[in-house]
């Protein structure tokens, strides 16, 4: 898989794939936009840094 490899485009699209709604789950819980743009910058820190971990028999979302 791209992404697993670490492939820049396919990670992207992940991201674009999943910003908004991603967005919208982490503002509903901490009601504060700068703290939900931290905590979702975090995220996308989280999957890039674990991507070798990421099992492409299940689905990303």
């Amino acid at each position: 898989m791209r992404m697993r490899r670490g492939d820049p485009d396919a990670v992207a699209a992940v991201i674009r794939r999943h910003a908004r709604a991603l967005h919208a789950f982490i503002y509903r819980h901490v009601r504060n936009e700068a703290d939900a743009e931290d905590l979702l910058q975090e995220t996308w820190l989280r999957m890039i840094r674990n991507l070798d971990r990421f099992d492409p028999r299940y689905t990303f979302s």
